[in-house]
């Protein structure tokens, strides 16, 4: 496979930017690439914030060829009732219709798939191919800034350089999507917990205010962990989500 034919770029004035061409989720990715002016941008552009690797930093410990047996009993979104089981390798479960979410909560990795570039296929890793094929449109082209194309990985040179020129990157998109990984039905149960958090905060310094910008942090630990709505919070969905990547990825607080 021939690597994709960057251009030399005026550093550290330039970035480039990656356009994703309109189409619907299963379409191949079809996308450009050209240069940026870092101080005067001709049009508005995001940014993605991902991690390379995977969604969950954990470590499943299981052999991608190993095969796993499974099974699964209950209704489906219809109201359906599905009892199957069955044996598959650990790297197959990766989209399976019932353990494709153990594969990803489990810290699964997502395999590498190719898009196309200006006419050349690049392959990326699964984590960037997933979060692209979410947020692509399917009526209108996307300017997104995207560190593992946007920046030519093989030149050792230029990496350094966009190092120091990222905070710039980030600052000048008019807004930065996150990808936190494909999604499973316990991250909507933690989103939930999140927004609950928020309510009982709301709660506490608006309507009952019972502690304000005046008090320690000490008295709004107390009035937070002594509230009834906060004992009924499920932690353990929250802590999941605590297990993305993203999270505790070292340059998130960069970014």
């Amino acid at each position: 496979m021939a690597p994709y034919p960057y251009r030399p770029l005026n550093l550290p004035n330039e970035t480039r930017i990656l356009t994703i061409h309109p189409g619907k989720f299963a379409d191949d990715i079809r996308c450009s690439i050209s240069h940026l002016s870092i101080a005067s941008p001709e049009e508005p552009y995001e940014a993605l914030s991902y991690c390379w690797s995977k969604g969950v930093d954990r470590n499943p410990g299981v052999d991608p060829e190993e095969e796993i047996p499974w099974a699964v009993h209950g209704r489906d979104g219809n109201g359906n009732t599905v009892s199957e089981s069955g044996k598959s390798k650990w790297k197959d479960l990766v989209d399976h219709p019932y353990q494709g979410e153990t594969y990803i909560r489990m810290g699964g990795k997502m395999p590498d798939a190719p898009l196309v570039c200006d006419g050349v296929e690049v392959t990326v890793g699964g984590e960037l191919f997933r979060a692209l094929r979410r947020i692509r449109k399917e009526d209108e082209a996307l300017r997104i800034w995207v560190d593992a194309l946007c920046i030519n990985q093989k030149d050792i040179a230029e990496r350094n350089e966009h190092v120091k020129i990222m905070g710039q990157v980030y600052a000048g998109a008019s807004h930065t999507r996150v990808w936190l990984g494909e999604s499973t039905q316990m991250d909507f149960q933690a989103v939930r917990t999140m927004f609950a958090i928020s309510e009982v905060f709301d709660d506490l310094f608006v309507k009952r205010k019972v502690v304000d910008h005046n008090s320690t942090m000490q008295e709004v630990q107390w009035h937070f962990y002594n509230t009834a709505d906060t004992q009924r919070l499920d932690w353990g969905l929250l802590a999941d989500m605590l297990d993305r990547a993203w999270v505790s990825h070292s340059q998130t607080i960069e970014r």
